[in-house]
């Protein structure tokens, strides 16, 4: 079973949609501090899996054969994206 692109060959990705809500505590002096990020668990089933080079992409509600291999995939990355409760933001 083969798990590259099926038109480049390239790794693959397997991703699945997030929905978020971000939150700010207001200061008194009515300043946003104290930022918090949280998972509202998308339940419509938004995942696939795409090309990490070219475009080739496809989402899970489409897959078929000879790909359905990667249906897993794509179930496996929305399953995970349901245990994450609290997201974190990258500082640059």
């Amino acid at each position: 079973m083969k798990y590259g692109c099926p038109q480049c060959g390239s790794p693959v990705n397997a991703w699945a949609d997030l929905d978020a809500t971000v939150n700010f505590v207001i200061s008194k002096s009515g300043k946003l501090i104290k930022q918090t990020i949280t998972n509202n668990y998308q339940s419509d089933g938004r995942c696939g899996v795409e090309c990490s080079e070219c475009d080739w992409a496809v989402h899970r509600e489409d897959i078929k054969a000879p790909h359905a291999h990667f249906k897993k995939l794509a179930d496996d990355a929305m399953t995970r994206q349901g245990t994450m409760a609290n997201l974190s933001v990258k500082r640059s």
